[in-house]
């Protein structure tokens, strides 16, 4: 059984923290599209249902982080997986996009970041401690 580098009670801090970052990120995802369009960029349908879609997943999952309801730590483990065979996929040009989604910040700056937090991600609520918490708040 791996150990976490300090205390239980220092370990779960991170639910909170998480769960509060995908809310964020989601509300943040969310209140995007209406400033960018106030600029004059409007998305195309396909990125604008794209970027509903995933600002309410985040929403959703971090919601259900904070509960510590197990099924939204499952589903935020598949989906950082997810993220990170994509990105990787695309970086070895295995797999390419016939858009992006558009940013602020530079593509390669934003796939460094979203890769080294759903790496943590996956590694921190896949932790036994972490996913113990989880199981006992879903009885």
């Amino acid at each position: 059984m791996s150990v976490l580098p300090f205390s239980r009670k220092l370990a779960l801090k991170g639910i909170p923290l998480f769960g509060l970052m995908e809310i964020a990120i989601g509300v943040i995802t969310l209140l995007s599209i209406p400033f960018f369009a106030r600029l004059g960029h409007v998305k195309p349908l396909g990125e604008l249902f794209f970027v509903l879609t995933r600002s309410l997943f985040s929403f959703v999952l971090g919601a259900g982080i904070l509960f510590r309801f197990n099924p939204a730590r499952r589903l935020l483990v598949f989906f950082s997986g997810w993220v990170i065979i994509t990105k990787v996929l695309i970086y070895l040009g295995v797999m390419t996009l016939v858009s992006e989604v558009s940013t602020t910040i530079s593509i390669q700056a934003k796939n460094i970041i979203s890769l080294l937090y759903h790496a943590l991600l996956i590694l921190y609520l896949r932790h036994p401690l972490i996913k113990k918490e989880f199981n006992r708040q879903s009885r």
